[in-house]
């Protein structure tokens, strides 16, 4: 109840404390460091960081894609990303940049921007190294397109959901698992080695003055994961571009396995080797939003996100122990998910100016779904301007989520041999009680003609309660050049 009120609330203040500002007073509001995705590239690598490693996920957009950073991106294609708009010739209206009355068209104007990116968790776990090429300009007065194309190498030992023992696993595919050998002693942890290849498409087109639309698709393939999805987000603004409000709906279609093409069955013993066909699985996005100028220095977004998803939710690689309260086990299954998951979010972002070159971006989400996992997500970035348009920008971000409630960290032997078995259970960490922090520092410089470097260097970790492996920490580095052509 507090948390809807506090919705309730956020949204009420988001249509009522608007400040009436002039088309001449926006000057401010169009800078990139204003808009609700300052930097897409660092959105895009944030999302699938913290996706891979936490229960709770969305309320940014649908389809794959944040509406507010596929926006955003459009907006520098077409206002010039790397320098400052003319007084007057374009006004933020919520999501989006709109050309004020007199203002001339910009033909012809790209942006290209590429990342690399080094992920690699201590003790030798996980390690991944991404690569990302996003290029987005103008087709024509009204339309704009924006491709992004990736691909990522991970390797690493991941966490098989086992207690200690004696089996070692050998793995091709990301959530580790595959065949079990006899061997020597191990931790719960499996090898894997895999890649991933991913293109996301966005198009907009303006239908008028006030309203847009968006179309998106995306596809993800890796050894034993292919997905495919499309949206569409529709925003409209209100007469005095204080207010942008959007629809977006999206859908996803996935099909899961482990490397040869099968799922184990659900709650099987490991030693028995029953496989099933590919899994496959279906879900449906919606999100409402609404942008608010709240004055000449302070931008607000509030968005509803409800994400439905049915079929194969389960890990095909993940295990649950049937053990002692001394972690022997005895037997070793494959986990069992519901075949169902629905998803809540409620998303709100305040931007405010400070002084002359002091950007502020306050962030928080709250998750709730039907497997009992409620989160709370908190994220601060301030951006520091200093000299010859280089900045210097600070970020941390704190995470707590609940387990899942069918999340066990091992079966009591005593249930398993009296046939007791639960109807769903998981031993993988990511379900568990968690709680995690991010602490990092990005360095911006311009270069060249329309040209800008950043670095980027993160420290994350993560702490489960009740896991085998009850601790994540990694490191983050990120190297981006971005090049506008005008």
């Amino acid at each position: 109840m507090t948390t809807m009120r506090l919705i309730a609330v956020s949204l009420l203040l988001c249509t009522a404390a608007c400040a009436p500002v002039k088309p001449w007073e926006r000057g401010v509001l169009a800078e990139p460091a204003m808009q609700p995705s300052a930097d897409p590239m660092d959105d895009y690598v944030n999302e699938h960081v913290f996706f891979s490693k936490e229960a709770a996920t969305g309320g940014r957009g649908v389809g794959g894609a944040a509406v507010a950073a596929i926006s955003a991106r459009l907006r520098r294609a077409v206002c010039g990303l790397l320098r400052r708009p003319r007084p007057g010739a374009w006004l933020l209206s919520g999501c989006a940049l709109a050309p004020a009355a007199g203002a001339e068209a910009i033909d012809n104007e790209w942006v290209f921007d590429a990342a690399f990116l080094s992920y690699k968790e201590a003790d030798d776990r996980v390690a991944v190294e991404k690569f990302v090429i996003d290029v987005a300009g103008n087709l024509s007065e009204r339309d704009n397109v924006d491709l992004k194309v990736v691909f990522d190498t991970m390797t690493g030992a991941t966490p098989t959901g086992a207690v200690e023992t004696s089996n070692v696993v050998s793995v091709t595919g990301t959530s580790g698992a595959g065949g079990f050998t006899a061997g020597g002693q191990a931790t719960a942890l499996a090898p894997f080695e895999d890649n991933r290849l991913a293109v996301n498409v966005a198009w907009t087109r303006e239908h008028s003055r006030r309203w847009r639309s968006q179309f998106g698709a995306s596809v993800s393939v890796e050894s034993d994961y292919t997905s495919m999805g499309g949206s569409y987000t529709w925003l409209l603004d209100t007469a005095d571009k204080l207010h942008t409000f959007s629809l977006g709906l999206g859908f996803a279609h996935d099909q899961i396995s482990q490397t040869g093409g099968q799922t184990p069955a659900p709650l099987s013993d490991v030693n028995d080797q029953r496989f099933l066909e590919r899994g496959e699985r279906n879900t449906f996005e919606f999100l409402a939003g609404l942008t608010s100028v709240l004055g000449k220095r302070t931008v607000w977004v509030n968005n509803l996100w409800w994400n439905g998803s049915d079929g194969y939710h389960s890990d095909p690689y993940k295990v649950v122990s049937v053990a002692n309260s001394d972690d022997v086990e005895f037997v070793r299954l494959y986990e069992k998910r519901p075949e169902k998951r629905r998803r809540k979010v409620f998303y709100s972002e305040l931007i405010q100016r400070f002084g002359q070159a002091q950007t502020m971006h306050l962030s928080y989400r709250y998750y709730t779904d039907d497997w009992a996992v409620e989160s709370h997500t908190m994220e601060l970035t301030y951006r520091f301007g200093l000299a010859r348009g280089q900045y210097v920008e600070p970020l941390l971000r704190v995470y707590r989520q609940s387990a899942a409630d069918f999340f066990v960290r091992s079966i009591p032997v005593a249930d398993y041999q009296a046939g007791r078995l639960p109807d769903y259970a998981s031993a993988d960490n990511r379900l568990d009680d968690v709680q995690g922090g991010a602490v990092g520092i990005k360095f911006g410089k311009p270069v060249g003609e329309n040209g800008e470097v950043r670095f980027r260097l993160m420290g994350i970790g993560w702490q489960a309660e009740n896991a085998v492996i009850d601790q994540t920490r990694a490191v983050l580095l990120q190297m981006s050049f971005r090049k506008g052509f005008f």
